[in-house]
């Protein structure tokens, strides 16, 4: 294979001046291309080529000196990572109080001695007094018949609570204003569970 080189276009192709560039025609003429040689190159056509450009004078011109190649800047950019927004935080819905269901228990726990709701035993005995003479009446059925109308009337204020807080917007369990009970209606209420 017998090459023409193009002249004073040889340079060194790396710093230790082992490897060398030359640009090439295997025509004679245009267009020439570069190939990369070596000394001792195993293509005899480039180390002939080799031997000429480095003798004394030089075949084909001076030998530019080695110039490294340009860095080749990244196809693509990453862009930089927008900044982390965190999420809104959850804002828990308070579930509606069932005021219904609070004021039942609260009268259910003014009733209830030792566990046992004693309402029921209340009306049998304000039922039984009220079928009674008053004039046979004992000191017991005395006190049940002044107690039990009391304690209804308190049961109505508790409705009125139960009422007015179911209505009011933002009302809580601790905003709630229950009566008070009527005096003396605990130990009634403890006297109707002994039967």
């Amino acid at each position: 294979m017998t090459l023409t080189v193009q002249p004073d276009t040889l340079a060194w192709g790396n710093e230790s001046r082992t490897m060398m560039i030359a640009q090439v025609s295997s025509t004679g003429a245009a267009p020439f291309a570069p190939v990369h040689l070596c000394e001792n190159d195993p293509v005899a056509a480039y180390a002939a080529i080799w031997t000429a450009a480095t003798a004394t004078p030089p075949a084909y011109g001076a030998i530019l000196d080695y110039t490294p190649a340009a860095p080749v800047p990244p196809a693509t950019s990453i862009p930089p990572m927008p900044p982390l927004t965190p999420p809104a935080p959850v804002v828990a819905t308070p579930m509606p109080i069932d005021w219904a269901a609070v004021c039942a228990l609260h009268i259910a726990q003014i009733y209830t001695v030792n566990g046992v709701n004693v309402r029921s035993s209340m009306n049998v005995w304000a039922a039984a007094v009220a079928l009674t003479p008053p004039a046979q009446w004992s000191a017991d059925d005395a006190v049940c018949a002044a107690m039990t109308p009391q304690l209804n009337s308190w049961e109505g204020n508790c409705f009125l609570e139960r009422d007015r807080c179911a209505a009011l917007p933002g009302a809580t369990l601790a905003s709630a204003n229950w009566p008070a009970v009527p005096a003396g209606a605990m130990a009634f209420i403890a006297s109707c569970a002994q039967g």
